[in-house]
């Protein structure tokens, strides 16, 4: 059923990491799609993952131009190194995020636990 219904923006701003007025402001900017159940935002699952990957791709890529103006410039390859370690390693937490909560939608409803 609340997979139909969708996540409250408090449900939704708890699994990006952000505040809920955060959250907010970013519906009102149009950045996610959203509905209205009676008087309350909703956002579906699927928009939200959808968001979720487009934002840490956009960070790990200015992440990445980062490290390459610092290679370039000729700074210390080591924090460089471990950046760049450290963004490989997020790419594969976003498919092992993903997947199971893909086959979670396919599934019973969606329960939203508070734990990330």
């Amino acid at each position: 059923m609340q997979e139909r219904q969708g996540l409250t923006t408090v449900q939704a701003s708890r699994l990006l990491g952000v505040s809920r007025q955060f959250f907010v402001n970013l519906l009102e900017k149009k950045e996610l799609p959203y509905h209205m159940v009676g008087t309350h935002r909703r956002v579906y699952i699927k928009d939200l993952l959808v968001y979720k990957v487009r934002r840490d791709r956009a960070r790990r890529d200015v992440l990445g131009q980062m490290v390459q103006s610092e290679l370039e410039a000729g700074l210390d390859t080591t924090l460089c190194l471990m950046i760049s370690l450290v963004d490989d390693f997020s790419a594969v937490l976003d498919t092992s995020i993903l997947l199971p909560i893909e086959r979670n939608l396919k599934g019973p409803p969606f329960a939203f636990t508070g734990k990330v």
